[in-house]
């Protein structure tokens, strides 16, 4: 099932890669955005060898947030 969520954000990525390259028409830097039907876990479960990496990681997860922290605050810790 593709969610309304799920159109309107790709909407907003080519949205938002047109205005990057807007100088360099018609280059972009993804010039091919795809949603996936049950988003990208249930595509690493269905297909691995597809995925770099090859491993799988889930959003909520602690390794991810502690990532995200990292990432935010890198500039003080």
């Amino acid at each position: 099932m593709i969610t309304r969520f799920d159109l309107h954000r790709a909407r907003l990525i080519r949205r938002k890669d047109r205005k990057e390259n807007e100088l360099d028409y018609p280059l972009l830097t993804y010039p091919e955005l795809y949603i996936l039907e049950g988003g990208y876990r249930s595509f690493y479960e269905s297909l691995p060898a597809y995925c770099s990496p090859s491993a799988y990681v889930p959003m909520k997860s602690n390794e991810n947030l502690f990532a995200a922290i990292r990432k935010r605050y890198k500039d003080i810790l």
